[in-house]
Order: C-alpha cells, then structure tokens, then sequence
C-alpha cells in the first residue's frame, strides 16, 4: 500500500516528467508534458516528400501516442481501478 507521501512523489513525477510518441509510420515524433500540453514536434528529413495530409495524420497520431504514453502512466499509479469504477460515483453502488 502506498503512503500518502510516496503517492504525492509519484504524481510530481508524473506532472514534471516529458512523454514522447511517434506515428507509426516514423515520420513524425511528439513531446507532451506531464499535463498533456505538446512541448514540442519534431519530423523525419522526408516529412517534405510527402503530401500534408499524410504530415497532418502523422502529427495527430504521434500527439494521441504521447498522451496515451500519459496516460499510462497515470494508470499505473493505481493499476487495480480503472477511470470508470463505480466506486468513483457517489453512494459506491454498480
């Protein structure tokens, strides 16, 4: 069980960690923070032989990858209860 200290510590190191994703295709790679703002995106050296769409689909997917990454991280503080436990609700009845 962890102590409400050591929770506090992980939930500062979630908030001050940086969190990277890529599409899945390499082209583009995306740095969230720890409050899912983008910090920063970066391209592969061909992101100009391809068409905008392709550089468009490529963004978002590298952003959703990084958030998720997040995201995941939030989870494994407490891998046992997911966001949609019907213990959350008030009066705790399913």
């Amino acid at each position: 069980m962890s102590t409400p200290a050591s929770v506090s510590a992980e939930i500062q190191s979630i908030r001050s960690a940086t969190y990277t994703g890529r599409d899945p295709g390499n082209l583009a790679t995306a740095v969230v923070d720890g409050q899912a703002q983008l910090v920063r995106i970066t391209f592969a050296t061909t992101v100009g032989m391809h068409p905008a769409q392709a550089v468009e689909d490529a963004v978002l997917a590298a952003v959703g990858a990084a958030v998720r990454s997040l995201t995941d991280a939030w989870s494994a503080l407490d891998p046992g209860r997911g966001l949609d436990d019907p213990a959350d609700s008030e009066g705790g009845v399913a």
